[in-house]
């Protein structure tokens, strides 16, 4: 039930589907506990690139003369390229960045069971995430960059030389700065994840077959990313969920079982604050929107699993596959061809696999031979395909409760 409990981009599923409900009157407590790092990730054509892969840009005279508000600036950029020799693909050197990211969630989970058909549940995540960035510049063309310095300083405007160098030496801190971003830094928050309520309905039961229904809907108590960083790690996505989905549970035998889910997810439209870029290449910008209109693609999800159980031992294996549609983005204050840009690598795919094992104690507590029934479970998520996701694999422990 909390397998999905993080809304906005797509992420790695920590859990198999299954068709059980509780029995009437029995409690179910679980504490889950996730463990990721993001360091690369699946670009637009599937190729894993670094996390950080959009501060990594080469330093053309065309970005130099796109970033230029006035056009006395622009004519400026353009006079030194000329009395240069060059044009705008000529470049001074390229921008670097790192950025790495760990986060641990504490998910729990309480269910109940309404009746012998009905089980409701709350999974109320918290999240503790770290993060880590660097940027610097490497000098490509030292040559250049000094005959730019020099044909500026014939020109008799000291301001502009000292304004260049600056650019040239430090171009994403002073860049970000000029466009009214925090200072890029590491930071670590631990903050309370949008909470999600399930309602879970057995529609048919015989001895090998169960089918169940479940709804869902995620609330917006997360925070999401901050609009005056160029980077942040956000804990939900400040918009509401309602999720419908249905479960198979399939007895092969009386050890083993195939499970199956399908979902979808439609995340609610509402006006966000975004940054709406100047160019289509770039992110970053100096123009906010404070009442952006914001619909983030709906979600669409299959699992399919296998569950060996003997005596207390568990061993599963699952496949996973999701898609998110195309974020849009509208309003009044800027061209609509600069919201579309927001639009650019938000329609997401992933594939996974996963593995879990584990103990629990419900064989023995039947028996009578241990005195409540316990599970333990170990999983790994492992991204094996995918767009515009995370590609860094998942981990997590599941301790459950039955009372």
């Amino acid at each position: 039930m909390a397998s999905s409990c993080f809304a906005g981009d797509l992420k790695a599923p920590f859990s198999f589907p299954t068709a059980k409900v509780l029995p009437k009157g029995i409690r179910n407590l679980s504490m889950k506990g996730l463990f990721a790092r993001a360091s690369q990730r699946l670009n637009e054509n599937g190729e894993t690139v670094v996390l950080a892969n959009a501060l990594n840009s080469t330093i053309t005279f065309q970005k130099v003369y796109d970033s230029k508000k006035t056009d006395f600036d622009k004519a400026s950029i353009l006079n030194v390229m000329h009395r240069l020799g060059k044009d705008f693909d000529d470049s001074f050197g390229y921008s670097t960045g790192d950025v790495r990211v760990a986060a641990t969630a504490r998910v729990p989970v309480f269910a109940f069971g309404l009746t012998k058909k009905i089980t409701v549940a709350a999974a109320v995540p918290v999240i503790k995430s770290s993060m880590k960035i660097k940027t610097g510049v490497v000098q490509q063309n030292q040559a250049l960059h000094t005959q730019m310095i020099q044909t500026l300083n014939d020109s008799g405007v000291p301001s502009k030389v000292v304004e260049t160098m600056n650019k040239l030496s430090m171009p994403i801190t002073e860049k970000l700065n000029e466009y009214g971003y925090l200072a890029p830094v590491g930071e670590e928050k631990d903050e309370l994840g949008d909470i999600k309520l399930v309602g879970k309905y057995n529609n048919y039961q015989d001895d090998q077959l169960m089918i169940t229904s479940q709804v869902d809907v995620t609330l917006p108590t997360g925070k999401d990313a901050n609009v005056m960083e160029v980077v942040d790690v956000a804990s939900g996505d400040d918009q509401t969920d309602l999720g419908l989905g249905v479960a198979v549970d399939y007895k092969v035998s009386d050890s083993f079982t195939f499970s199956g889910g399908l979902g979808y997810q439609w995340q609610l439209a509402d006006t966000n604050a975004e940054r709406i870029p100047e160019v289509s290449y770039s992110r970053a910008t100096p123009d906010i929107d404070w009442n952006t209109n914001r619909d983030l693609g709906n979600v669409a999800n299959l699992q399919l699993a296998g569950n060996w159980s003997y005596k207390g031992f568990n061993l599963g294996a699952g496949y996973s596959y999701q898609s998110k549609e195309k974020d849009r983005y509208s309003g009044s204050e800027f061209s609509s061809e600069r919201y579309e840009w927001l639009t650019q690598e938000t329609k997401q795919e992933m594939q996974s696999m996963q593995v879990t094992a584990g103990l629990d104690t419900i064989y023995l507590f039947r028996k009578k031979a241990f005195p409540a029934p316990l599970k333990i479970m170990f999983t790994y998520t492992n991204v094996i395909d995918g767009i515009n996701v995370v590609k860094d694999p998942l981990y997590s422990v599941d301790f459950n409760m039955y009372f």
